[in-house]
C-alpha cells in the first residue's frame, strides 16, 4: 500500500490524537476514581465526628451531668451547625428507624420523645 505525501503527513497527527484522546479519557477515569474515594473518606471521618459527639452527651448523660432530653437536644444541635463539603448536612434516625432531619426544632422534639 503506497501512501501520498499528504496522507504520510497526515498518519502521524491522526494517530497522535487518538492516543492523546485515549489517555486523556483513562485519566479522566482515574481522576473521577480518585475523587469518589476522598468523598468517601471525608464522609466517614464526619459520620466518626458525628458520632463522638453524640456519646460524649450520652456518657454525659449516663454519668448524671445532665438530663438525657438536654443531652439529645444539645447533641442535636450540634450535629445540625456541622457541615460535610459545601452542602452537604448530617440526618439523624431515631431507634424506629425514624428520619429526623436536624434542621428542623419539630424534628428535634420528635427524636426526644422517642429516643
Amino acid at each position: 500500500m503506497r501512501l501520498s505525501f499528504s496522507q504520510k503527513l497526515w498518519l502521524p497527527l491522526i494517530l497522535s490524537l487518538i492516543c492523546l484522546t485515549g489517555v486523556s479519557v483513562y485519566s479522566a477515569f482515574q481522576t473521577r476514581g480518585t475523587q469518589l474515594e476522598e468523598r468517601k473518606e471525608n464522609l466517614i471521618e464526619a459520620t466518626a465526628l458525628a458520632i463522638r459527639v453524640v456519646r460524649s452527651y450520652a456518657d454525659q448523660a449516663a454519668a448524671g451531668q445532665m438530663p438525657v432530653a438536654e443531652a439529645r437536644m444539645q447533641a442535636l444541635e450540634r450535629i445540625r451547625k456541622m457541615r460535610y463539603g459545601a452542602d452537604g448536612y448530617f440526618v439523624v434516625f431515631n431507634r424506629r428507624d425514624f428520619m429526623m432531619n436536624v434542621e428542623s426544632g419539630f424534628c428535634c422534639e420528635l427524636l426526644v420523645r422517642s429516643w
